[in-house]
């Protein structure tokens, strides 16, 4: 029995019509990936921790409105007016307080094409903050609206206290610090 010779179209694969690459072409490949291994590196910058929430002393009159023991306005709508202000001092615009019934107040921000939103809630004698961190914690324009915002409520004298707390301290019951960026 004579043995059939391979077909003129298979390459040294195996498969019909393709073929390995040339060792001078792999020769070029692996340089060109040692010198990619090997370029210059931008030195790392340190990553900015943020905190996106704050437990804020105050001393706001009580705004909560109730009519024959039923709650029609929740408190904390100066607070939030307040801290509208202070965000639209820094170059934001920001939304009239939005009732978010027993959640609280919410507020729509724009700052530099980005749109955070946040919600303060009435503590009682305290309000609690909240800021979504759409962007990423560690984007400047985050950074700045945050450190521009704790500059802020420490120049108003109606607040005092300010405490940041990180995202996963769902309790405020984790580390706090005096300011939303490590």
């Amino acid at each position: 029995m004579e043995k059939r010779s391979e077909s003129k179209n298979m390459g040294s694969s195996g498969e019909c019509g393709t073929e390995l690459p040339r060792p001078s072409m792999l020769r070029l490949v692996s340089r060109a990936f040692q010198a990619w291994k090997e370029r210059p590196k931008p030195a790392a910058q340190p990553r900015m921790r943020t905190r996106d929430k704050a437990l804020i002393g105050s001393d706001f009159p009580d705004d909560m409105i109730e009519v024959d023991g039923e709650i029609v306005q929740w408190g904390g709508r100066g607070v939030a007016v307040a801290i509208a202000d202070i965000l639209r001092r820094l170059g934001a615009e920001a939304s009239e307080p939005i009732d978010e019934g027993d959640h609280g107040w919410g507020l729509d921000i724009d700052y530099k094409d980005r749109n955070p939103w946040c919600l303060i809630q009435d503590g009682g004698g305290h309000f609690y903050f909240w800021i979504d961190d759409r962007w990423g914690r560690d984007r400047p324009e985050y950074v700045e609206l945050l450190v521009g915002l704790n500059e802020g409520l420490h120049r108003d004298s109606r607040f005092h206290d300010i405490r940041w707390y990180r995202r996963h301290d769902i309790n405020f019951g984790g580390p706090d610090s005096s300011s939303p960026v490590e």
